[in-house]
């Protein structure tokens, strides 16, 4: 499992199965249908997500977002502290 925000990525970019990004995050910017959010050195496209509510309650925690292959739950988040 590779961790994508020490990467260094500046356009944001959508989790491969079982990719995991860890870091703190900044801010959650809703999209129709989508919403990215922003860590301090890269951003992550979740595309098909709605619920940018509970995804804001974890700005400026140290978050891990993990991609599954699971279709009712293609990504799980977690708080890390």
């Amino acid at each position: 499992m590779r961790n994508i925000v020490t990467e260094g990525i500046n356009e944001p970019k959508i989790l491969q199965e079982y990719e995991e990004a860890v870091g703190i995050l900044l801010e959650v910017k809703a999209l129709e249908g989508a919403a990215v959010l922003i860590f301090r050195i890269s951003s992550i496209l979740l595309p098909s997500t709605n619920n940018t509510k509970d995804l804001e309650s974890m700005i400026e925690k140290r978050i891990a977002v993990l991609r599954t292959d699971l279709p009712n739950k293609l990504y799980i988040f977690r708080t890390l502290d």
